[in-house]
């Protein structure tokens, strides 16, 4: 928990008790097995449910905490990185469950009852990685009516466009692109993430209406002419790109939807049964290469792989609490951890070219073991500290890991 520590330290405005929590709280995450439901994480730390119930309810900068692991990460080296949006579902029960609505599960393909929060994360294609930033709930639609004036109506469009406005100074420096899926391609969002000085890569819709520019002889008189008529993908030429299956068409084109002009590129993907598989993605940064817009949307799904993890080893979906501030803290909680152990378990593999898979499981069972040696050893009149030296210590800890 040393990274822990010396990230807590240089927060200035984390109190002793608040951090004293917080590195049993990590270690509760990171290590026990079970729900991570406040009952059963005080049975592996020295705390009460009561501790945890008061202390999930203290503010906590999440944001601040998370930039500054990355940044252990990242170092000095100039990386090309990006920030990932995405919204994600929780299920959740309990009529007094602070916005608790309707909500679009991706996992079901449908609508559900349940919560709703959205998840901005660091992207690092060098690395071909992704980190939790921040993560706050959706306002439900009645809490959505509460912020709307008078003669005004405020939309979650409007909502996820603040939010993301709102986290744009906690982003790492060189972050100029943020990646969202099909889902915000609407005008409102893209030219709100363009105004705050960020350019937007995307999916757009197959029947979206897009026009050519015109770059031929203009009249002598009138209005110029600015579009040449509706774009037809088969008139542009194929780019080749590192796998054979797969070609780009692009060109600059004026959207309708969006009222810009974008850079549009066609990914062609020939599958194994012959069939051919086709996306349109599109760039507000017109000046980028083709092959570029098409590996930051790639890695655009790194943000799920996060979120992924959060809920098969963090207990992302476990918090039982109804309060807004509870839910919140362990959202960001379980996202946190999971920047930890990715941290912890990169240094670990750090050189190791026969098995360079990061694997959460590991850390989680990594721990889970040093817990366990922490607690039974001095029950037992052993010195834990003894063992540390010992050569195979280290095999002592990945006991039962995935990759030892």
């Amino acid at each position: 928990m040393k990274l822990v520590e010396s990230i807590l330290n240089k927060m200035s405005e984390v109190c002793k008790p608040q951090r004293k929590f917080l590195l049993k709280a990590f270690q509760a995450f990171l290590s026990a097995d079970g729900k991570m439901t406040f009952s059963n994480m005080c049975r592996y730390v020295n705390l009460s449910e009561k501790t945890f119930r008061r202390q999930f309810s203290k503010l906590f900068c999440f944001a601040e905490f998370n930039r500054m692991a990355i940044e252990t990460v990242l170092g000095d080296k100039n990386r090309k990185l990006a920030a990932a949006f995405d919204p994600f579902f929780l299920p959740k029960s309990g009529d007094n469950t602070y916005g608790k609505g309707k909500f679009w599960s991706g996992g079901s393909g449908r609508v559900e009852k349940g919560l709703e929060a959205s998840l901005i994360s660091v992207v690092d294609l060098d690395q071909w990685t992704g980190y939790a930033l921040a993560a706050k709930q959706t306002p439900n639609s009645a809490e959505l009516k509460k912020m709307s004036g008078t003669g005004t109506e405020t939309t979650r469009i409007d909502w996820f466009l603040s939010y993301v406005i709102s986290m744009i100074p906690m982003f790492p420096i060189g972050i100029k692109i943020l990646l969202v899926d099909a889902y915000f391609f609407k005008e409102k969002f893209v030219t709100g993430i363009c105004t705050a000085g960020l350019h937007v890569i995307s999916k757009m819709r197959k029947d979206a209406r897009l026009l050519s520019l015109y770059s031929g002889p203009q009249k002598s008189r009138g209005r110029r002419k600015k579009f040449g008529g509706d774009l037809n993908f088969d008139e542009l030429e194929d780019i080749a790109t590192d796998d054979q299956n797969i070609t780009l068409r692009a060109t600059i084109a004026y959207s309708m939807a969006l009222k810009r002009n974008i850079l549009v590129v066609v990914v062609r993907k020939k599958r194994s049964d012959g069939k051919i598989m086709e996306a349109i993605l599109f760039s507000t940064d017109t000046s980028m290469a083709p092959i570029d817009v098409y590996q930051y949307y790639r890695a655009r799904f790194q943000i799920e792989f996060v979120i992924r993890d959060a809920k098969q080893h963090a207990g992302l979906t476990h918090c039982q609490s109804w309060a807004k501030e509870r839910i919140d803290f362990h959202i960001n909680m379980s996202f946190a951890t999971i920047n930890i152990a990715k941290i912890k378990e990169q240094e670990r593999l750090a050189g190791d070219t026969k098995n360079p898979t990061c694997s959460i499981a590991t850390q989680h069972v990594r721990h889970h073991n040093e817990m366990l040696i922490q607690s039974i050893f001095p029950i037992l009149g052993l010195d834990p500290l003894e063992f540390k030296s010992h050569p195979d210590y280290e095999q002592a800890l990945s006991y039962g890991a995935v990759h030892a």
